[in-house]
């Protein structure tokens, strides 16, 4: 199945193929189709193969139909931490609270407040030379069930209000579908995290080579954030 649509460019802010909503029913629309997915996608064990799985983190990857790129998928128990403080920061962090996580991280602002579970975010992050930086906008909505657990779909779309930035940042389009769980008994929380990211344009094997290397590494700093002592 293809994650993502073609990659015709249309006007200075919209890409054909990506889901263009504009009214709160068409949000909504777009979010439940979206959260509806995210427990098929997080739980087949079928077709992956083991990267890494050193240290509890368990890094597996998946081929896509028409497309170079793998889907990545993360699994990882974080230690003694707050269940909330690790949905927020996944769902819906500030930029502080995000760049204590990705070092890359140039920019994250939220440009629309649709909901409390649905927002629209925009993200930018550096590159490595000669590599254009990029940036990402994303619906990210979550959907929570009584036994603490919740899944978050993050979804790139167009937004009229934004503005390709074409001098300075490619748009890239990703999906994120994450489940996020507490451990009976204890106070960890468990993630899967399964994404796919299409950079658009030009950019070298070696730094998407790297990206899967470094997957987890939001996860894991995660822990050093968030964990208890």
């Amino acid at each position: 199945m293809l994650l993502f649509y073609d990659d015709d460019t249309g006007p200075e802010w919209h890409y054909n193929g990506l889901p263009t909503p504009t009214t709160m029913e068409e949000y909504e629309l777009f979010s439940k189709e979206a959260l509806d997915m995210v427990t098929s996608t997080v739980s087949p064990s079928e077709g992956w193969t083991t990267l890494s799985n050193n240290n509890g983190v368990n890094i597996q990857e998946k081929p896509v139909d028409g497309s170079d790129i793998t889907t990545v998928k993360i699994s990882i128990t974080l230690k003694n931490v707050s269940l909330e403080e690790i949905i927020k920061c996944i769902h819906s962090p500030t930029f502080d609270e995000r760049k204590q996580l990705y070092d890359k991280l140039i920019d994250h602002k939220v440009t629309k407040q649709v909901t409390p579970d649905i927002v629209v975010t925009r993200s930018r992050f550096s590159t490595p030379f000669p590599v254009t930086d990029r940036e990402f906008l994303t619906m990210r909505s979550i959907r929570r069930f009584d036994d603490g657990s919740c899944v978050i779909a993050v979804r790139s779309l167009n937004d009229i209000g934004v503005q390709f930035d074409e001098e300075n940042f490619v748009r890239a389009i990703g999906r994120s579908d994450i489940y996020i769980f507490p451990v009976k008994g204890t106070n960890d929380v468990g993630i899967i995290d399964v994404s796919h990211v299409n950079p658009m344009g030009w950019i070298p094997n070696f730094v998407i080579n790297s990206y899967k290397e470094e997957a987890a590494n939001y996860l894991i700093k995660m822990q050093e954030v968030y964990g208890n002592e």
